[in-house]
């Protein structure tokens, strides 16, 4: 889409509760963290920087009187001038007190606006009690009647397919020479609400049904069928005592145990992962141990050409993992000095 957006940045970054769609605006965030080091100045916090700021710029000077000089630097102007901003919106005793994040800073920056009161409804397809027959209204509508969560969730998804469909309409007569029906909408929007249904909310297992015992429908939402799928899974890994403990508290690393079965444990991988080893030491005798370096044997498979023989001694043996450490005349003098 070119030339300008169709809906304001500032009206984007407001929450969908006050009509945005709840993007952060990125100068206010920013502002929030430059808040952190107002609170850390004014609390005076052990670290270097906020000692050094204290000796070099403010003194003994009170902090929230404090002026920045003209010759300072720009960040340090930045810093003063969002000091000057949390005196406006807060108490600075109260500023100071606890601890700053800057979710809250953001939040201060940005007060919540009026609430606006979507429309949740399709009026006559649904059978809706509503006089009003515009969108507000009817959003209006259904955000103060008394009924079930379950029910203004079906009338909000179906007003907006009914949205959706209607513009797509609009563009289809406008610029292909298309007309859709009333009925035709309708029924696409029945489809849409009654797929969304199936996917977000599937259908409730009977009460009283045995759920080891259960299976899945082939109209059920795919998510809803992987669930059943991985429930086979528990009942081969865990026993029937097992599954009565998970049944009242699961935990995470025991499913992960039960899926990675032990293998059988290397004698070597002590010495490997040794604490005191550097981090690519440690790699790369793992890669040795694991036959995996780019040894010249290993690349003579892919690619024939190349000479096989060690670099580092003067025979013509290939060169391997084994050779290389130690059967290399090189490698072993140098084994044996470390040894020595």
């Amino acid at each position: 889409m070119n030339g300008s957006g169709s809906v304001a940045w500032e009206t984007l970054c407001k929450s969908k509760k006050e009509g945005g769609l709840g993007l952060l605006d990125i100068k206010e965030w920013n502002l929030a963290a430059i808040m952190k080091h107002v609170w850390a100045v004014a609390n005076k916090k052990d670290n270097l920087w906020i000692k050094w700021i204290h000796c070099v710029y403010v003194k003994q000077e009170d902090w929230w009187s404090y002026k920045a000089p003209s010759n300072c630097s720009w960040y340090w102007k930045k810093v003063v001038e969002a000091k000057e901003k949390v005196k406006i919106l807060a108490d600075c005793d109260q500023f100071t007190k606890g601890e700053y994040k800057i979710a809250d800073g953001y939040k201060m920056l940005t007060p919540q606006q009026q609430q606006v009161h979507w429309c949740k409804e399709l009026k006559q397809w649904l059978n809706w009690h509503a006089k009003s027959s515009c969108v507000q209204g009817l959003l209006r509508w259904i955000g103060r009647s008394k009924m079930s969560s379950f029910k203004k969730q079906v009338y909000a998804s179906s007003l907006a397919a009914l949205v959706h469909r209607i513009w797509l309409a609009r563009n289809d007569k406008m610029w292909n020479q298309q007309d859709v029906s009333v009925h035709q909408i309708c029924q696409q929007v029945s489809w849409q609400v009654k797929t969304r249904i199936s996917c977000v909310k599937p259908k409730k297992m009977k009460q009283g049904a045995d759920w080891w015992q259960y299976s899945a429908n082939t109209n059920d939402s795919w998510y809803w069928r992987k669930l059943v799928a991985l429930k086979g899974k528990v009942m081969e890994l865990f026993d029937e005592n097992e599954r009565q403990k998970c049944c009242t508290q699961y935990n995470v690393s025991l499913g992960y145990t039960k899926l990675k079965l032990a293998g059988v444990k290397k004698q070597w991988t002590s010495v490997v992962w040794s604490r005191l080893n550097c981090p690519k030491h440690s790699f790369i005798l793992w890669l040795s141990m694991l036959q995996r370096l780019k040894t010249k044997n290993r690349m003579k498979v892919y690619r024939p050409e190349i000479d096989s023989c060690c670099h580092l001694c003067s025979s013509n043996e290939e060169e391997s993992v084994d050779h290389l450490f130690f059967a290399c005349s090189f490698s072993r003098e140098y084994f044996d000095l470390v040894k020595n």
